[in-house]
């Protein structure tokens, strides 16, 4: 046990200990591999029972209480073996008979917090996003989101207090994000990808739209053709020409450099 800056010694046994686990009560549970037996462990460290469990398997044994797939801790005690002494045993794996256990285990490490939200949705250069990410049992805390690795699309942004993601994409691609969550004192992540595309808009009615046209495209698509053209924030006959360079319906400006002759 550490005690401040001490190392205190609170169980001594007999050969050897090994694998080590709590239950929820704090009683300690030792494996001692070479007498292939379990001790059991006061709060206080007092020996209670220096057999509380046997077993078959010899070698190092690792003991550790199953968690549920949803997090919960069970009486379900289990111990693996390294067959050190005996290669047959290798990665066998028994359990302790469940009635004569005393207490649910206790949780092992970092209680993370569920990220529910599975996937986030694809995007559109112009078009308006949102999407939201949410907790699973979210603690009843004040929740906190923010990016943690990678960059959300140009024209995307986070609201930290709900989670909400929304703006209109600026540009296409492909974009690997790790979003990080802390409540109540806890913390949680998950990674997700967000895909933006390009619309597909035919010539003919983006020239209607500069013509005048009415609603021969969407706002949207007014926005992506602006994007793609000036981006002067509005939809003119200049964002027409980029649109007819850029599908090939136009060829492309050519720059003419004249040279004077020398005298």
């Amino acid at each position: 046990r550490l005690n401040g800056a001490t190392i205190e010694t609170v169980a001594e046994l007999e050969s050897s200990a090994e694998g080590l686990a709590f239950d929820e009560d704090g009683y300690l549970y030792i494996a001692n591999g070479a007498l292939g037996r379990i001790s059991l462990y006061s709060p206080s460290y007092v020996l209670e029972d220096d057999a509380f469990a046997t077993t078959n398997l010899s070698g190092p044994i690792l003991l550790g209480f199953y968690r549920a797939p949803d997090g919960v801790m069970s009486s379900r005690l289990l111990a693996a073996n390294w067959g050190s002494y005996d290669l047959s045993l290798m990665g066998t794996m028994v359990e302790m008979n469940p009635a004569g256990m005393r207490a649910p285990g206790a949780p092992v490490g970092v209680q993370l917090l569920r990220v529910a939200t599975v996937s986030l949705k694809s995007g559109v250069i112009g078009a308006d996003y949102a999407d939201t990410l949410q907790l699973e049992d979210a603690p009843g805390a004040a929740v906190t989101w923010s990016v943690i690795e990678g960059t959300l699309p140009p024209g995307l942004s986070l609201d930290a207090a709900t989670g909400i993601i929304a703006g209109v994409p600026t540009a296409d691609g492909t974009y690997d994000i790790t979003m990080g969550v802390t409540a109540g004192g806890q913390r949680g992540f998950a990674t997700f990808t967000i895909v933006v595309g390009e619309p597909t808009i035919a010539a003919s009615d983006a020239i209607d739209a500069a013509l005048g046209v009415e609603g021969a495209i969407t706002p949207a698509s007014e926005r992506f053709l602006d994007i793609r053209g000036n981006n002067n924030g509005r939809f003119d006959i200049g964002d027409v020409r980029a649109h007819l360079q850029a599908t090939g319906v136009l060829a492309p400006e050519r720059s003419v450099a004249a040279r004077g002759k020398e005298r």
